[in-house]
């Protein structure tokens, strides 16, 4: 009864571990998914963006003392990663709900 019982547990946790790859799996393609189609919707040269990047690279400069160049890159950093947080509560709540 003692290896039987050591064999469930053995399948158990390999069956878990599988379990974890797959969903994770599915929760990074679902994330490259929403990241792209949000990044479909943005317009360069648009000037909604360029006002945020504007007023993002005024906020940088003021709070982090950034050269302007600097801030500017910043502030796409600070964009295109809400973009990416934003695309990763889409993909979980697709695979939670």
């Amino acid at each position: 009864m003692a290896q039987a019982s050591g064999v469930i547990n053995v399948i158990r946790q390999v069956g878990g571990s599988f379990g974890v790859a797959l969903l994770t799996t599915i929760l990074s393609s679902r994330v490259i998914y929403h990241a792209q189609r949000y990044g479909e919707s943005i317009q360069a040269y648009s000037p909604a963006f360029r006002s945020v990047l504007k007023n993002l690279g005024y906020f940088v400069s003021n709070q982090v003392g950034s050269l302007p160049a600097l801030a500017e890159r910043q502030s796409q950093m600070l964009l295109f990663g809400q973009l990416n947080r934003e695309a990763f509560v889409q993909a979980s709540l697709m695979i939670s709900g």
